[in-house]
């Protein structure tokens, strides 16, 4: 396992003009939510699911990023809006980690009804809960994760104990609270999951699998934090890899973002191939 690679950021880099999406398609989640991707269809076997983080959508500038760079390596891609995102349907202040999972099982079912049996997957920030629930299940077919920025240890983030006061009473009288600078309606049903002794642990369910996981972090993110990553990349050293983005914050910008796609797009393209 190479443990620990470091990207200084360059002026270098540049994102290679985008592609063309295939097809809009509407599916329904397990509870019957219903929900809107894109395929774009370059293999008949190998595909990958891009999943994005809190508040974003399927038309964030990474996830259309990695859609091309993986296109253009002969993959598939299939992007898609969780509940409460995007074009897809659900409150915002209904999405559940629970409920991303659902949402995430309704995109495998889709993709393997049309032949695909061959998947990874990009789990970014709060996405990673989902995605660490989903892939016991579904080893044998998912070759390989990239957890882009993934949070997978509530411990020390969305702690109701860490609401300032307005934050405390508005999830009181309303059941959420207004996170991040779009105002995302993250209600008292995630909270509850990401809080108190019986929280859901995702680190714990990637204890359970082989697959190969790719973390892509900065060393300043102070959301999903960057001693989390250490630590499970570590942990899980018989498969998994660390590769560090000095000075970034949580995500990626301007020439971090396309470094963090060309090592992502590198790591799946070299796992779904074997």
């Amino acid at each position: 396992m190479a443990f620990k690679q470091e990207h200084e950021p360059s002026s270098k880099l540049v994102r290679p003009e985008m592609g063309v999406a295939r097809g809009t398609v509407r599916f329904e989640s397990e509870d019957g939510t219903g929900l809107v991707g894109v395929l774009n269809i370059r293999s008949r076997k190998k595909c990958v699911i891009l999943c994005h983080g809190i508040t974003g959508s399927m038309e964030d500038e990474y996830i259309r990023g990695l859609e091309n760079r993986l296109v253009k390596r002969g993959i598939s891609t299939f992007r898609f809006d969780f509940r409460g995102h995007g074009k897809s349907g659900g409150e915002q202040e209904g999405m559940t980690i629970s409920g991303e999972k659902g949402d995430l099982e309704a995109a495998f079912d889709f993709l393997v009804d049309r032949g695909y049996e061959s998947f990874g997957v990009v789990a970014a920030s709060f996405a990673g809960g989902a995605v660490s629930y989903f892939l016991p299940n579904h080893q044998e077919s998912v070759k390989a994760i990239v957890l882009w920025a993934g949070l997978i240890d509530y411990r020390n983030s969305f702690q109701i104990k860490d609401l300032d006061d307005e934050g405390r009473q508005m999830l009181k009288d309303k059941g959420y609270v207004e996170f991040g600078d779009r105002g995302f309606k993250l209600g008292s049903g995630a909270f509850n999951e990401m809080n108190g002794p019986k929280r859901l642990r995702p680190w714990a369910e990637l204890e359970k699998v082989n697959t190969q996981i790719l973390f892509l972090h900065g060393d300043n993110d102070q959301v999903a934090q960057y001693d989390d990553a250490k630590r499970y990349a570590e942990r899980f050293k018989t498969h998994a890899e660390l590769v560090t983005v000095k000075g970034a914050k949580h995500g990626f910008e301007g020439s971090d973002e396309i470094f963090a796609e060309e090592k992502a797009t590198d790591f799946l393209v070299a796992k779904l191939s074997k």
